[in-house]
């Protein structure tokens, strides 16, 4: 998903385009403390009948699983924030800061909306100036992709068209 914001006066627009996150991190917790209650009551049960051997492989069982959570959740919650000015298009991506930035020249900067190889390719969305492309929108279906390029060639095209 992906939500713009223009300043119509100045010529400037951000777009911050996010993945669609099903859970937050508070839900995800809440399923692995459920998943942990019901594989520890299962693991003790199996420990009072002699089969201790089952409590450290459920402890490393729940610990990959919650490693597993922890990592999708902290990818999804990475962001792209495109600012438009009147000179330079620019890209940070990051997670809780931009960790990575691209300028690129607004009067020169084409969007580009590349099609997959096959059907179950996605699609790929670009902005290129100078033999330079930024990928952009990486985590958006390809229905959200083709808004994004429409929005993009919007407001590239003339920045005070804004609504």
């Amino acid at each position: 998903m992906f939500a713009t914001h223009v300043d119509a006066p100045g010529g400037n627009a951000r777009i911050v385009v996010r993945a669609n996150q099903s859970l937050s991190w508070r839900g995800n917790l809440t399923v692995l403390l459920s998943l942990g209650v019901v594989m520890a009551a299962i693991a003790t049960g199996f420990a009072f009948i002699g089969l201790w051997m089952v409590l450290p492989f459920a402890g490393f069982e729940l610990l990959v699983v919650a490693l597993g959570l922890y990592l999708t959740c902290r990818r999804l919650a990475n962001s792209e924030v495109i600012s438009l000015s009147p000179q330079t298009v620019k890209v940070e991506t990051g997670y809780r800061y931009p960790e990575r930035s691209r300028c690129l020249q607004r009067h020169w900067a084409k969007v580009e909306l590349c099609s997959g190889w096959t059907r179950a390719q996605p699609s790929r969305l670009f902005i290129r100036s100078h033999g330079q492309a930024i990928e952009v929108g990486a985590c958006l279906t390809d229905k959200e992709r083709e808004k994004l390029a429409r929005e993009l060639r919007r407001l590239l095209a003339d920045p005070r068209s804004a609504e």
